[in-house]
């Protein structure tokens, strides 16, 4: 298993909330000139998460021991 590096990393958070047992919704937009064959996207979550890439769920309810999920174009 290889060590990721995450002192580039752009991390989004809503300040305001930081109170326990709290659900947040962030938004990342993108913009690419081209549809890659691959993205990865690195989630960081102390409980679960749900991934929309252009309006669509593509992980729902996923976990912190996920695996990699493979999504297409």
């Amino acid at each position: 298993m290889s060590i990721v590096d995450f002192s580039k990393a752009k991390w989004i958070w809503g300040a305001d909330n930081t109170t326990a047992h709290n659900w947040l919704c962030l938004r990342k937009k993108v913009t690419i000139d081209a549809i890659p064959e691959e993205a990865i996207a690195r989630i960081a979550v102390d409980s679960r998460y749900w991934l929309w890439v252009n309006g669509k769920v593509v992980i729902e309810d996923g976990q912190i021991k996920d695996t990699a999920h493979s999504l297409s174009p």
